[in-house]
């Protein structure tokens, strides 16, 4: 937590899918952005405008064109011609996909941007510990922080901080991962998700 090298990991590529998957990738962030979309656009069409269904005028001798309705798209105040109603977005890709883009996220933040910390001791919600931890590690900018179990005082101490997110390693996604600048993560957390993807990658094999 001084920000002192104290020792070392080693971390095999290929266990992360040796490459990055740039186009999976970019298909996963779409996918989650999507699903964060709230869909409540709305527009009234002419049924849904306030106003009175009268004809506006007669039908001949005003050498005008005729008209049906004030609510008409083409009047002032009418309704909205193939307007935007309440959606959902939502989709998913595949399982396989999703995990091989968890994998090059992986692997994109440990070849540039990941600190990876012996432990975060801190017994009680104290801010200024995490933003002094941040400041030894070197991280400037957003940051997404990952333990390996859920602590209420790194979480509390975290969320007063602009940009850093603190996440149980289990439910970090793609996004999570691609979205802040820098990535802290703790030594057994890393050493968790490493045997997770090996046995997935074991797994497969036999299948």
């Amino acid at each position: 937590m001084d920000g002192k090298k104290v020792d070392s990991v080693k971390i095999d590529e290929a266990v992360f899918g040796g490459t990055v998957n740039h186009a999976v990738l970019r298909e996963a962030v779409l996918m989650y952005q999507a699903n964060r979309r709230s869909g409540t656009a709305s527009a009234k069409n002419r049924v849904a405008v306030c106003g009175s269904g009268a004809k506006p005028f007669r039908q001949k001798g005003t050498g005008r064109a005729r008209q049906g309705s004030r609510g008409a798209p083409h009047h002032v105040g009418g309704g909205v011609a193939h307007g935007p109603v309440p959606r959902s977005y939502r989709y998913s890709m595949p399982k396989k996909a999703r995990l091989a883009a968890l994998k090059s996220a992986y692997l994109d933040k440990l070849q540039n941007a990941t600190r990876i910390i012996d432990n975060i001791a801190i017994d009680a919600p104290r801010t200024s510990q995490v933003a002094r931890l941040l400041k030894n590690l070197g991280v400037r900018g957003p940051c997404l922080i990952a333990t390996l179990g859920a602590s209420d005082a790194v979480v509390k101490s975290t969320r007063n901080i602009p940009g850093v997110i603190t996440k149980r390693i289990r439910d970090v996604n793609a996004y999570d991962l691609l979205r802040p600048r820098n990535f802290v993560v703790t030594r057994r957390a890393l050493e968790s998700v490493a045997e997770k993807f090996a046995g997935d990658a074991r797994t497969d094999g036999e299948l």
